[in-house]
């Protein structure tokens, strides 16, 4: 996790099967009364959480994006589930639609991209937290089995498929 003003060091957790998100400390103690978030409903599979504090969860059940504010309330949710052609010509009407959301990646710069393994693809957003909205950025190239994602420490986005690893320029 990283440092956020007010808020203690530590990490979150996924847990029964993407239903639960613990908050534990640096001393890998539990955070709380009880779990940060949980929803029967929600199939997370990927975190980040931004400098805001904010929380991102990506979520098979939506499918898409869930956005949990510091204190775990909901700040909004989004996406459809719709199949991407990733050949298509790049088409802002694509922006929020998901088959298989996966692993997601933040950058320095606040980019958020959402890896999505049944569309054989990404997307990439910016986050208005203000406006409970997500900016479309572009989508990413056709690439198998994608199921995690980081961004090195010179901003560029690194890639993990089920067999083998990318570099996005």
């Amino acid at each position: 996790v990283p440092a956020v003003a007010g808020q203690p060091a530590g990490l979150f957790v996924l847990v029964d099967d993407g239903a639960t998100v613990w908050r534990v400390g640096a001393d890998m103690k539990l955070r709380g009364p009880g779990p940060f978030v949980h929803d029967g409903r929600m199939q997370g599979k990927g975190l980040a959480v931004d400098a805001g504090g904010r929380v991102f969860v990506s979520d098979e059940a939506l499918p898409g994006v869930r956005v949990f504010e510091s204190d775990g309330t909901l700040l909004t949710s989004f996406g459809t589930r719709v199949d991407v052609n990733p050949y298509a010509a790049v088409d802002p009407n694509t922006a929020g639609r998901f088959k298989q959301p996966r692993g997601l990646a933040l950058a320095p710069n606040g980019e958020l991209v959402v890896l999505d393994r049944g569309n054989h693809t990404y997307g990439r957003y910016r986050f208005d937290a203000g406006a409970k909205r997500f900016e479309w950025l572009g989508l990413g190239p056709w690439l198998p089995q994608l199921e995690s994602g980081r961004f090195d420490w010179r901003g560029r986005l690194l890639l993990a498929g089920a067999y083998e690893y990318y570099h996005a320029a």
